[in-house]
């Protein structure tokens, strides 16, 4: 048996273990041994003779050759002495990797050593279920009818039918932050009306929740790394039920201000995991044909979130009419005009409190039941070790692929994710309404939902192609914001159909980007970990949209530059696309197959 090399950088000379088959219905039954020690010793040419030297041959590889930055970097604590030894009890020391699988199952691993009452070897050995939990003695199928999993080729991986009730809690906590990141935007101008609040009032909300997520990207990503998924979970969930909480107190103007302002910087700070850690979860629980499909359920569930706060939101706060109204003091015109301001404050706080009431609810959910992993992986990637946490950062730092992926999803995501939380104040001076912007808003974060996880799913079934998809994807795109721009410069006519058609479907389109430049992005890092890579792309798009954010802050800057930039962002995401080379590291380690099936020949091998 060989095991396969493959390269990426800052690696060298890195021996994979794959999966091994083994058959469930004849396991491995060895000779009887000549020691009467515990330690089993494997029969001349069989293939547990020829697994234990091959690990020791891959153990002293790993150890003498992985070179990382200059340095020798020994993995801490190696799979494979786990696997060779037979010693676990190291791997479930406090160093190793939350939420990961260091040992690769194996028949090795998984052997027990039978002795008699007087303490003496028998000499025979039998396989465990922890190759394959339900695995029974005598019983051909391998699979209790108990569990409600479906098991997958791979030996020693295991699929588990909760996997998607963890998608679905994790999904809807996003739809949480996704729901509180849009809720400003769409109700602008009822909040001016109640508060008194300016455009740059409501930019600077928002631009507080970009600004939380890029100072505590990396502390809740070591937080994530360290303590895992669930318990990030429940602090996310934590700071946003309280920070929603907040939003609720007063309908006072000088003290909404003060708490809206609190409040996002805490529902930013709370939005990170759930945006970053998306991948994370798609490889803890899901087998490799559906990574992409699940990254992309969980991401699309926080644009789900923003594009319901454009119908939600205008459909509980009703519009403000704004006739007659002038700058010097529009709160006080408008109440003279008519328009009841307490009802518009009546409206909002209830929008308020249906928000913080789901988030409370989620949190409970979570507290309730949102294991940190399955028993087993679902694929051999998943069961390797990553690197530790600082060494995965210096080497997404010296990666210059992710590096310009980084720099893609960001010009490319970041800017059109801000520009339509504000598209009201954008196509106001056009004459559009706040209720059909909210729309355009919607059927754009909705569309690009569907198409996104269509595309995911083909991306899965044809693997190792996306980059082409990404290229696909922008190239319509940036021909529809070229049409957009020339339609609000009054080069072109436009009319409400051609305002629908070059927001909705470019939008469609750049939101379903965003699974597969994360795939991508963990393809190209592996071994860092999916959290660590993906937890940096949050971090440069949430940067990208606070520097867009901020711009609305200057005085009399107006709204029309906002074009020209999603337009030269989209066309720069293009050309850069190009210039990518693709390298799928980690399924790599997923298609390798080694087969050491027992044969008939093999004078360990009991065909009884």
């Amino acid at each position: 048996m060989k095991c396969p090399q493959w390269s990426m950088p800052g690696l060298k000379h890195f021996k994979l273990l794959s999966h091994s088959k083994v058959s469930a219905a004849r396991p491995i039954q060895p000779g009887p041994s000549q020691d009467n020690s515990s330690e089993f010793h494997s029969p001349a040419n069989s293939p547990a003779q020829s697994l234990n030297s091959d690990f020791h041959d891959v153990r002293n590889e790993m150890e003498s050759s992985v070179e990382v930055s200059g340095k020798f970097y020994s993995p801490r604590p190696s799979p494979v002495r786990g696997l060779s030894s037979g010693d676990f009890s190291d791997l479930d020391s406090d160093e190793m990797r939350t939420g990961y699988y260091s040992p690769i199952p194996s028949p090795v691993s998984s052997m027990k050593v039978h002795k008699d009452e007087d303490g003496s070897n028998n000499g025979m050995i039998s396989t465990t279920d922890k190759l394959m939990p339900g695995l029974v003695q005598g019983n051909n199928s391998g699979i209790s009818g108990d569990e409600s999993t479906a098991l997958i080729k791979e030996e020693g991986t295991y699929v588990y039918t909760r996997r998607w009730y963890v998608l679905f809690i994790f999904s809807m906590c996003a739809l949480v932050q996704g729901l509180t990141f849009g809720s400003y935007g769409p109700i602008a101008q009822s909040l001016k009306a109640a508060f008194g609040w300016s455009k740059g009032n409501i930019g600077m909300l928002c631009l507080w929740n970009n600004l939380a997520v890029v100072l505590s990207a990396l502390p809740i990503s070591k937080l994530l790394d360290v303590k895992g998924i669930r318990y990030g979970t429940i602090v996310s969930m934590a700071l946003s039920t309280v920070g929603l909480g907040l939003r609720c107190v007063s309908s006072d103007p000088v003290t909404a201000t003060w708490l809206n302002n609190i409040a996002q910087v805490l529902c930013g700070v709370s939005s990170v995991l759930p945006y970053g850690a998306v991948s994370l979860l798609s490889s803890l629980w899901f087998p490799v044909t559906q990574r992409t499909t699940a990254t992309a359920l969980s991401t699309f569930a926080g644009y789900a979130g923003m594009g319901l706060s454009f119908i939600i939101g205008p459909l509980i706060v009703p519009e403000p009419d704004l006739s007659g109204s002038n700058s010097s003091n529009s709160t006080l015109q408008w109440h003279i005009n008519g328009t009841d301001v307490s009802a518009e404050k009546d409206a909002i706080m209830l929008y308020f409190y249906c928000t913080a009431a789901f988030s409370a609810l989620m949190l409970l959910l979570v507290l309730i039941y949102f294991p940190e992993k399955p028993p087993l992986p679902p694929s051999i990637s998943a069961g390797c070790q990553r690197l530790e946490y600082h060494q995965g950062l210096k080497n997404l730092l010296k990666n210059k692929e992710f590096l310009l992926i980084l720099f893609i999803f960001s010009i490319g995501t970041g800017v059109y994710a801000e520009f339509a939380v504000i598209l009201d104040i954008d196509l106001a001076p056009l004459g559009v309404s706040q209720k059909t912007a909210g729309w355009m808003g919607f059927y754009a974060l909705i569309g690009g939902c569907f198409a996104g996880f269509v595309i995911s799913r083909i991306a899965d079934i044809f693997r190792g192609k996306l980059k082409l998809f990404l290229i696909l994807m922008f190239l319509p795109s940036t021909a529809f914001f070229v049409w957009f721009l020339m339609m609000v410069e009054g080069y072109v006519d436009r009319n409400i159909a051609s305002l629908y058609i070059t927001v909705v479907l470019p939008g469609c389109l750049i939101t379903g980007t965003q699974p597969i430049f994360f795939e991508l992005a963990c393809e190209i890092t592996y071994p860092t970990g999916e959290s660590v890579a993906t937890f940096f792309m949050a971090l440069a798009q949430y940067l990208t949209g606070a520097f867009f954010l901020a711009i609305l802050i200057i005085p009399g800057i107006g709204v029309g530059w906002m074009n020209w930039l999603v337009v030269a962002c989209t066309a720069v995401t293009l050309g850069l696309l190009f210039l990518v080379r693709e390298d799928y590291h980690r399924m790599k380690i997923d298609d390798t197959e080694i087969d050491v099936s027992p044969s008939n020949s093999d004078p360990g091998y009991n065909a009884n």
